[in-house]
């Protein structure tokens, strides 16, 4: 189990949220610690599923992160998590080289796949914009 902390700012007071996820599938470059540079992009994306696709949008993201992991040398890391007590709630971490790995890795057809097979089950998709502070890893987390 993991922890993720997030912030929101609301009228001026910052109120923190923590949520309990599950590992549900996680990508990682072996070199991700000597490719990690001020250039480095990084995502965080919150997705709500369908309670009935749950176990078909989690093969979907597996088969898409192997696939990215194999043939995307610049997309560094992804790691794809379920909310504890809620399934059908999904959150992605990602790691590109730089944007214009994002981009490219964007119009990939395996990621255009992905969207396509996955479009009819996505609920409800939020982007968070993050900036990289302080990054470290020992690698291997992919399992």
């Amino acid at each position: 189990t993991m922890r993720i902390r997030t912030s929101c700012l609301r009228s001026m007071r910052t109120r923190r949220h923590t949520h309990s996820t599950e590992r549900a599938h996680i990508g990682e470059s072996e070199l991700i610690r000597s490719k990690i540079s001020p250039a480095s992009l990084f995502n965080l994306v919150k997705v709500s599923i369908a309670p009935q696709n749950a176990a078909k949008f989690s093969q979907i993201v597996n088969e898409e992160i192997h696939k990215t992991m194999e043939k995307e040398p610049n997309v560094l890391a992804i790691y794809a998590l379920n909310l504890k007590d809620a399934p059908n709630e999904w959150i992605f971490f990602e790691i590109y080289a730089d944007e214009a790995a994002y981009e490219a890795y964007r119009g990939m057809p395996h990621f255009r796949a992905y969207i396509e097979q996955s479009k009819d089950m996505v609920v409800r998709k939020e982007f968070i914009k993050i900036k990289n502070l302080i990054s470290i890893s020992k690698g291997a987390f992919a399992g």
